[in-house]
């Protein structure tokens, strides 16, 4: 990691400035328990104002001298309270190659399931988040270890581009060089998790509820079993359903991203996902080729895979994490296979956040939707040539306006380029979907090629 940063978010509260009546301190009293990871240790920033929050009774404990008080509230004000994550040094030290048992720890691609549990096992034990309230300092203690470590990149493992600091020595060592010495893919290992508190109702999704906490034991071994019931099934009832064939060379798998088959131990297109990832995308591919039997057609499996499409792009370890936005970015949204420092795995069935299945099959639903009621673009700048009485009704940049229907299932479809059009009369074509050159010339022959 170039830093133990995890996460960081500004969240509002309402407040009350207060002066206790018994040591005179200024401090503010808050509506809410204001956490960002909830039951890790919080360290208060030196300059942050100190505050309280009423029990259920609406009494105050002053923050300096414990004195408690019945307080009134009247009408409050809104004020942002910045939080951030921070993983500990204590996991950032990393692991030895053999367990206490001097058992041995995968955690790579080509590594079995019992080697990967003794793994996810070994780095959940030492996995701790600490959480920073006010303006990140270059140096905090955690309350719980007593252990002061640097926020900014001198906390890291990354000093620098594709290098990392051992943590038992102390030297800088080439990530791509020591991956290429195992002769397999680098080692993966979880830190933290992001859930949700649902309301009442359980249909929240407020941005407001959701919460880190730290990939602990039971977390470890929930991904373990997922670990070994993929190794029971990859090659009896899911065999079918999972990419085997190597990745073929090329530019955007060599040339352009310093070789990932040799170097990074991405020799095959399941590597580039870990074991659950591969449980995971196998069963939905399944379900969506087989569930029903021959009640759906072909066609809307076809539909359905389209979604599916989507899934995989943040189903993989190729994805990454915003920190700042704390969200996922789906893989090759920059158009490469290089691996990522860190990736996120997202719930499959979640009712909240971005790259669950819910969120993939909404590009398919709205195109069902577009079918039935088509609507097309028009900007205001066009709209001001052809009808410049009509121009002041256009709020925004464009406006949708209605379409004629398509695809009624007799239509012709053409894959051509757009500077070859001679041959088709004017009139006759309905929709034109272009897919224009861009100034890097990525080689999307290649990327057409990611498994599933």
């Amino acid at each position: 990691m170039t830093s133990p940063l995890v996460a960081a978010k500004s969240i509002s509260v309402k407040y009350w400035a207060q002066e206790c009546h018994s040591c005179g301190v200024e401090f503010d009293i808050e509506a809410d328990d204001v956490r960002l990871a909830p039951g890790v240790p919080l360290y208060i920033a030196p300059d942050e104002k100190p505050h309280a929050v009423p029990d259920s009774k609406g009494r105050i404990k002053c923050p300096n001298c414990k004195h408690v008080d019945l307080i009134k509230l009247g009408k409050g004000k809104n004020k942002k309270v910045e939080l951030s994550v921070l993983v500990h040094p204590d996991w950032l030290a990393g692991s030895q190659r053999l367990n206490a048992d001097g058992e041995a720890l995968g955690g790579a691609p080509q590594d079995d399931a019992a080697s990967t549990a003794n793994w996810n096992t070994e780095r959940a034990r030492h996995c701790r988040l600490l959480e920073v309230r006010g303006n990140l300092p270059e140096t905090v203690t955690c309350p719980e270890t007593n252990v002061t470590f640097e926020t900014g990149h001198k906390g890291g493992t990354v000093p620098k581009r594709s290098t990392f600091t051992c943590a038992s020595c102390g030297a800088q060592q080439d990530v791509m060089s020591s991956i290429r010495g195992s002769q397999k893919g680098g080692q993966i290992s979880a830190y933290a998790y992001q859930g949700f508190f649902p309301d009442s109702d359980e249909s929240s999704t407020n941005e407001d509820s959701r919460f880190f906490a730290p990939f602990g034991c039971l977390a470890a071994n929930q991904f373990s079993q997922a670990c070994k019931e993929w190794e029971e099934r990859s090659d009896s009832d899911l065999s079918e359903y999972w990419p085997k064939s190597e990745i073929p060379y090329g530019f955007m798998t060599a040339i352009a991203n310093s070789d990932i088959r040799e170097n990074y131990g991405l020799t095959h297109w399941w590597t580039m996902f870990n074991p659950r990832q591969l449980l995971v995308n196998s069963l939905m591919l399944k379900a969506i080729l087989t569930a029903g039997s021959d009640a759906h057609r072909s066609e809307t499996r076809d539909f359905v895979l389209g979604a599916f499409q989507q899934f995989i792009r943040c189903n993989t370890m190729l994805s990454i994490w915003h920190l700042r936005n704390n969200q996922i970015s789906a893989a090759l949204s920059n158009s490469n296979f290089h691996p990522k420092q860190t990736s996120l795995e997202p719930s499959v069935f979640s009712p909240v956040g971005d790259g669950n299945w819910k969120s993939a099959i909404r590009g398919i639903l709205a195109a069902a939707e577009w079918k039935k009621n088509p609507w097309e673009l028009v900007s205001k700048g066009q709209v001001e040539r052809l009808n410049p009485d009509l121009a002041s009704d256009v709020s925004g940049k464009s406006e949708k306006i209605p379409s004629n229907q398509v695809l009624s299932g007799n239509e012709d479809i053409y894959c051509s380029s757009s500077t070859q059009l001679e041959q088709y009369l004017s009139g006759t074509i309905d929709m034109v979907i272009t897919d224009p050159p861009f100034g890097g010339l990525l080689h999307y022959s290649e990327l057409k090629a990611y498994p599933f």
